[in-house]
């Protein structure tokens, strides 16, 4: 099986707003757990 993880952050609102948006981005993705037989397989990041 393989998983996608993908996000866009908007930075727009208040600098809170803002804050609050990436302490939820951690909540939501702090949980997850890789199974046993997780691999890599490519990656792909932008600036």
């Amino acid at each position: 099986m393989k998983y996608v993880i993908s996000w866009f952050e908007r930075p727009q609102g208040s600098p809170i707003e803002y804050e609050n948006a990436q302490k939820r981005i951690l909540e939501v993705f702090g949980q997850w757990k890789a199974p046993g037989n997780f691999k890599i397989e490519s990656g792909a990041g932008t600036c």
